[in-house]
C-alpha cells in the first residue's frame, strides 16, 4: 500500500458563529468551539488499508509533532473505512514535516 498526503489550507467560514449560536439558542447541548490552527496544519492520507484505525494513525503520525485531531472517513450506512484520513497538527511545521516524511511511504 502506497500512502499519497496532501495538504489543505483552512479556511475560516464566515458564517459559521451565526449558525452555531442559532442552534445554542435551540439546543442547550450544541456548543461552538472554533479552532484556531495555522493555515496548511492538516493533512490527507490516502490509500489506506480499511482496518487502519483512528489510534494507528495517531501513534504513527505523533512522531512528527502535536496532533489535534485524527478523523477515519466512514460510511455513514455501514460505518466502515473509505480508506482516507484527515491529521489536524497544532503546528503547520508539524503537518509540513510529516507530509515530506511520509509522503510515498508504504506502511
Amino acid at each position: 500500500m502506497n500512502m499519497m498526503l496532501a495538504s489543505f489550507p483552512v479556511y475560516p467560514k464566515p458564517f459559521a458563529s451565526v449558525r452555531a449560536e442559532f442552534r445554542t439558542q435551540q439546543s442547550s447541548f450544541l456548543k461552538f468551539a472554533p479552532h484556531s490552527y495555522p493555515l496548511a496544519s492538516k493533512i490527507l492520507v490516502k490509500n489506506l488499508p480499511y482496518t487502519t484505525g483512528e489510534t494507528t494513525l495517531q501513534k504513527e503520525f505523533s512522531n512528527f509533532g502535536k496532533i489535534a485531531e485524527v478523523k477515519v472517513a466512514k460510511d455513514v450506512k455501514t460505518k466502515r473505512s473509505k480508506g482516507y484520513a484527515f491529521i489536524q497538527y497544532m503546528c503547520q511545521d508539524d503537518a509540513m514535516l510529516a507530509l515530506e516524511t511520509m509522503d510515498q511511504k508504504n506502511a
